[in-house]
């Protein structure tokens, strides 16, 4: 006996120090993410502007390298009719490698691309803006630390799963830890682009703009396209932020960076990026984090799953990838959403479809549900009324706004019309990817023909058959993915606790793990770093590891397999669901034991 207890020991401090053994390599990677470059921007200036070259150091090395680009940016003193751009290598001034005319602007953008030198050394050009010459210089630097950190990284985060789903971690006080964790990477992680969105709609509002239409003070790429209720705590969240850090409310005009004006929106926070960065991150992204711990909490003591069905929930990968370091609305939907079917299964019809409506109003997912409701309710204009009056609010935010019926209009149409410019769009984990990555222009929008005819259909079924709710549910989330041609990864996270409640461990970790893939493959791991820590994430060694990484697995050698697994899945899940089969690969293993 005493043998076996001292083995169960070693094998509970093995996986223990498999957790700090990722928190070091993560730590290593994450400094060579911030540190290593002499300098992140080259500044110049010339008579009537100056520019920036960034980066201003490429780490190369001899394994799998490509040929890199520096992205130059211009401003001027003022608004010029005509632009002429152009660069030349500095030996070879007859000839250049790029040259490009502009139009009544004061601020311009490109790159040109850069040849790799065999040994380190310093390259130099000429930057010619109207006829008028600047020398630049970029340097090179063999190094194998980008690739080197990287590994380290990839490590981390194996060490940090198998840790983690292992360790027997039996006190109730291990939650502290993972939630203190949670607010660290809150803090200081989030895709750039989002996070900007999220926190500049606040900041509009604060400033009297109205953040729902284009306007002078608005790009198209930042308007508000989502339901309206997140942006009030956008604005709290901002308030509060200014208040704690003593941070200046931003002007409208110079909240946005210039280029995000011609089209370069992973820009935008260049125009904002205050030291006190992570506290906004850190505030803006309280409803999702209280909505993690708020579906663990629903998962564990309302649908009575075991122990270890909730453990994976609140150390998944996936759900802390979407609801704790990008910060998804997403993450709330989900929280709504199984608020709802919860209070539906109890035959509380009222409460349920309050939530589904109240959450429909943060993002659009809980309103699945919402028929089923209605179907199944004994006070079917009772109900009808609570969703009525639980939507006055949005109304009156629109209405306010002064512009309600352009509103609405952006909403709807920003949600529902696979165009992107007039062009059809496609991204994600959906298979129409695959016709837009073909460069297919036109293509028809069989969302808008399929979806609610499938709908009807599954109504009419649910009306008279019945069964278990969340199947359905699930059902209508699998068309969608299966019809709609935006599949991002964030949209799964409302998806995948209804597998959970199912107790269905294989389709959950097999979507679970698609957006995730999907994830790595297409993004930088520092575009996630905070922009205060790091304004230009490709400069770092790890950065330009990560550039050539991402330059190769999100082509379509990687995406088109992917997306078509995926699609697979989905049609296999739903005629397994229809037969009331389901795999059962993981039951009985360590997740469910």
């Amino acid at each position: 006996m005493n043998s076996g207890n001292s083995r169960n020991i070693n094998h509970r401090q093995f996986f223990y120090a498999l957790i700090v053994v990722a928190i070091v390599l993560f730590s290593v990677s994450f400094y060579f993410s911030l540190n290593g470059q002499t300098q992140e921007v080259n500044s110049y200036s010339f008579d009537g502007g100056s520019l920036t070259v960034s980066p201003s150091v490429i780490y190369i090395h001899s394994f799998l390298w490509y040929s890199p680009s520096a992205v130059v940016s211009v401003f001027l003193d003022r608004n010029v009719s005509t632009v002429n751009a152009s660069v030349f290598q500095i030996n070879n001034i007859s000839n250049p490698i790029f040259s490009q005319t502009f139009h009544n602007v004061s601020f311009l953008s490109f790159d040109f691309g850069l040849s790799v030198p065999g040994t380190p050394q310093v390259e130099r050009y000429y930057i010619a803006v109207n006829g008028l010459l600047v020398n630049i210089s970029v340097s090179f630097t063999n190094s194998p630390d980008p690739m080197g950190s990287e590994i380290t990284l990839l490590l981390s985060f194996a060490s940090l799963m198998a840790g983690i789903y292992f360790a027997p971690f039996r006190s109730r006080l291990w939650i502290l830890p993972i939630a203190i964790s949670y607010l660290v990477l809150a803090a200081f992680f989030g895709q750039r682009y989002d996070m900007f969105f999220m926190i500049s709609g606040g900041l509009h509002k604060l400033s009297g703009v109205n953040p729902f239409i284009r306007s002078i003070d608005i790009p198209g790429s930042l308007k508000w396209s989502y339901p309206p209720y997140y942006l009030v705590w956008s604005t709290v969240s901002d308030f509060l932020s200014g208040l704690i850090t003593h941070t200046p409310l931003p002007s409208p005009s110079s909240l946005i960076f210039p280029a995000v004006r011609i089209g370069n929106y992973y820009d935008a926070w260049l125009g904002f990026i205050p030291s006190s960065l992570p506290v906004y991150y850190l505030l803006a992204k309280v409803p999702m984090v209280l909505s993690v711990f708020g579906i663990y909490y629903l998962l564990l003591k309302k649908f009575k799953l075991h122990y270890n069905l909730t453990k994976i929930w609140l150390l998944s990968p996936f759900v802390i990838l979407i609801g704790v370091v990008w910060g998804q609305l997403d993450i709330i939907a989900s929280l709504f959403l199984l608020s709802s079917i919860y209070f539906m299964k109890k035959e509380r019809t009222d409460l349920a479809i309050l939530l589904s409506v109240v959450g429909f109003w943060v993002k659009i997912f809980p309103v699945f549900i919402f028929p089923f409701i209605l179907i199944s309710s004994k006070n079917k204009l009772r109900d009808l009324g609570i969703a009525v009056l639980s939507s006055i609010p949005a109304a009156l935010i629109y209405l306010f706004s002064g512009n309600f019926v352009t509103e609405i209009e952006v909403m709807i149409y920003s949600r529902s019309v696979p165009t992107f410019n007039g062009v059809f769009f496609a991204q994600g984990l959906s298979w129409q990817v695959i016709i837009s990555r073909l460069g297919i222009p036109h293509f028809p929008p069989i969302f808008l023909y399929l979806f609610i005819p499938f709908l009807i259909t599954l109504c009419i079924v649910y009306y008279y058959k019945r069964g278990d709710v969340v199947n359905y549910v699930i059902m209508e989330f699998l068309f969608f993915f299966l019809t709609y041609n935006f599949v991002d990864p964030q949209y799964l996270i409302v998806l995948v606790p209804l597998f959970l409640i199912n107790r269905d461990l294989w389709n959950y970790t097999v979507f679970s793990l698609y957006p995730l893939l999907l994830t790595f493959l297409n993004y930088s791991f520092t575009y996630f770093v905070v922009p205060s820590l790091s304004i230009n994430y490709f400069a770092s060694p790890l950065g330009q590891q990560e550039a050539l990484r991402t330059w190769i697995t999100s082509s379509n050698l990687f995406i088109f397999p992917l997306v078509s697994a995926f699609t697979i899945s989905v049609i296999v899940t739903m005629v397994m669901i229809a037969k009331n089969k389901r795999f059962n690969f993981l039951n009985g293993s360590i997740f469910s034991g």
